[in-house]
This record gives structure tokens, C-alpha cells and sequence, in this order.
């Protein structure tokens, strides 16, 4: 049967004995039903559709709003600025326990995998918040668990790696043989030694800077008292063998470095053979001592020596061609000539330290 308003074809209400237009709600009634009781069916079918409807599109909103985390735009901006700032942490920890704490690798490793657990539950975020919120939550609780394991596995390890290197006021393990052995042995915890004959170098533990005081004073009691260098932080002296010591303190690590060299013993002069030695004019003197030679780089001392003559010489070299910039009574002078350079340097008001070296361009 079709409607007399639309000629849409009109839907049988076998319960209210009518014919229904789903288009335009024209009805037509069975026979033996009366008009009035035909329209009060009709009103109350309309109701319950429409009742229907309502119900389903505000359960599809509401399963909208569960997928979608129940999150405005500001909280969920706010969520990335949290996940940024734990990343950055986590990365800001790495390179502090790498760079700071080298000896303790275990902690750097550590405080990667803060990082990498970090950066695989934001991805991991972006993948299951299309299947559901509750599989999210529980992975993010995992994963901040698991972090937080990490961070006191991380406060634990260095609280032990301190205590185990606090210790004891001196380090047994200090050298007794090489360069090293004729220095005071220091306050405080050592972390690295190396002794040759010639050079020594080491860094010392100083949580207060006591440690590095109470050293220079027992260096100057063993003869270092020789052109001296001092501040705060920095001490450089000779003996009267030219040997020659070097100590710096680094307040920001709470440690400091201690370097020796063997001072340099001139013998008969003798100028460097070779292309590279011959490209630079010659430093004519009574001593030398010849520390490096190869095909790209020589090295040399020469002595003994006045001021006077190593001004002259960094006067020869810039009418060689060499080109660099020299101060008045500066103790240094570094050039240029094509693909040659070279450092002069005069030390202990006696010495000049030559350094040529050629590059491969």
C-alpha cells in the first residue's frame, strides 16, 4: 500500500492494526479501528523510536568519549609536555652518569634504558589508544613501575659506588715505581694513574679541595718550587732537575688532575734531517734534543738559549714566509706557510720547543 501524501510504500504496525509512512509518519488505519485510537498508536510508536534513537546515539557518544581518553585538547597538550620533560630526564641522567661517573658504566647503562622505556611507551600510547584505554592504562602503569624500579636500582648503585670509593684518607694503589713514585702520595681516592719514565698523570678524588692543598705543599717540600704558577686552582712548577709538574683542581667534578713530565735532557746540537725540517730555518745553538721525527711532524728542544735569540728566531721564520701573529715578549709563536705549520715556544727562559708538523691539505 502506498501513502497518499508521498506514494512511499507505507510499513505494516501489526500490534497497532496500521499501515505507517516511514517518510512523511502518514498512517492509514485497518478496518474496524477507529481513526482516534489508530493516531494514539502512532504517537506512541513515534515516541519509542525516537526514545530509541536517543538512547543509541548517546551510548555511541559515550563510547566516543572512552576511546578518545575522556581528554580535552588542553590535557592531552599537557600530557606530551610531561612525556617530553620525563625523556629529557632520562637523557639528561645518561650523560651525567656517563660523562661524570665514567668507571661506574653499569649506572650510564641504567639510565639508558630510562630512556628507551620512556620512548617506547609513548609509542606504544599512540598504538593502543585506538584499541581501547583500559589496555593503555595498564601498559602506562607498567611502565612508570618499571621506571621507577630503575631510578632507586640507579640511587642504589650510586650510593654503594660512593661509599665504595670514600673509603680510606689515602689510596694504596699509587704508584711505587715510574715518574709517579716521586711525588707525595695525595689525599683522597684515587681514580686513575698512569707512570712512565718520562710522564706521569693522575686524578684524584678531592671532595673539598683539602686534598689538592695538602699536595702542592708536599710537592714544594720535594723541590717543585721553580717558576712558580699558582692560584686557586692551579699550580705549575719545576725542580731543579726540569722536571715538570702540572696540577689542576676542577671544582665542578670535585677532583684534580695531576700531570709530570720528565724534564729534558740537551744533548750535542744537532738539527732534525728531512724535507719538514729543512722547510723551516734552522735555530743554531750549543744543545738540542730531538723528540719526534717522522714524515709530517718534528719535534724538538733547543738550548740553551736567550730571549733575545728566540726573538730573533720567530723574526726568521716570518721573513721565511711564515705567516701568525706575535706579541712583544710573548713566550709563544704559532705560523703558517702553505700546508706547513709551526709552534715555537720558549720555556724555562732557556728552552725553545719546536713543533712543525704538515698537513694533508
Amino acid at each position: 500500500m502506498n501513502c497518499k501524501n508521498c506514494n512511499a510504500v507505507m510499513r505494516i504496525d501489526q500490534e497497532r492494526k496500521v499501515f505507517v509512512c516511514p517518510y512523511c509518519d502518514s498512517i492509514e488505519p485497518f478496518e474496524g479501528v477507529s481513526k482516534s485510537e489508530l493516531q494514539g498508536m502512532l504517537h506512541d510508536a513515534i515516541q519509542d523510536v525516537r526514545q530509541e534513537s536517543m538512547k543509541e546515539a548517546k551510548e555511541r557518544l559515550e563510547r566516543e568519549a572512552v576511546m578518545q581518553d575522556g581528554r580535552s585538547s588542553g590535557k592531552k597538550a599537557l600530557d606530551v609536555v610531561i612525556l617530553v620533560a620525563q625523556i629529557v630526564m632520562c637523557l639528561f641522567f645518561a650523560i651525567f652518569m656517563i660523562g661524570f661517573f665514567i668507571d661506574f658504566v653499569a649506572l650510564g647503562f641504567v639510565s639508558m634504558l630510562q630512556l628507551i622505556l620512556m620512548i617506547s611507551a609513548m609509542i606504544l600510547k599512540a598504538k593502543y589508544r585506538k584499541t581501547g584505554v583500559k589496555k593503555w592504562l595498564k601498559l602506562k602503569n607498567a611502565c612508570l613501575t618499571g621506571v621507577c624500579i630503575l631510578v632507586v636500582f640507579w640511587f642504589m648503585a650510586l650510593m654503594a659506588g660512593s661509599g665504595s670509593s670514600s673509603g680510606g684518607s689515602r689510596d694504596a694503589t699509587w704508584p711505587t715505581q715510574g715518574l709517579g713514585s716521586e711525588l707525595p702520595v695525595p689525599e683522597g681516592t684515587l681514580k686513575y694513574a698512569y707512570s712512565s719514565k718520562s710522564d706521569f698523570s693522575a686524578t684524584v678524588k678531592d671532595s673539598d679541595g683539602t686534598g689538592f692543598k695538602a699536595f702542592i705543599e708536599g710537592c714544594k717540600e720535594q723541590g717543585y718550587v721553580i717558576d712558580v704558577e699558582l692560584d686557586d686552582d692551579y699550580y705549575h712548577a719545576y725542580n731543579e732537575a726540569d722536571d715538570e709538574l702540572t696540577v689542576r683542581r676542577w671544582s665542578s667534578s670535585k677532583e684534580f688532575n695531576v700531570q709530570l713530565n720528565k724534564g729534558i735532557v740537551l744533548g750535542e746540537y744537532q738539527w732534525p734531517k728531512g724535507e719538514l725540517a729543512e722547510s723551516i730555518p734552522k735555530l743554531e745553538a750549543e744543545k738540542s734534543s730531538l723528540v719526534k721525527l717522522s714524515s709530517n711532524n718534528v719535534e724538538i728542544y733547543v738550548g740553551d738559549l736567550t730571549r733575545q735569540q728566540f726573538i730573533q728566531y720567530v723574526m726568521d721564520l716570518q721573513e721565511a714566509g711564515f705567516e701568525g701573529s706575535y706579541y712583544d715578549n710573548s713566550n709563544h709563536y704559532s705560523g703558517k706557510k702553505g700546508n706547513i705549520s709551526i709552534s715555537v715556544e720558549f720555556k724555562r727562559e732557556r728552552l725553545a720547543y719546536i713543533d712543525v708538523y704538515e698537513s694533508s691539505h
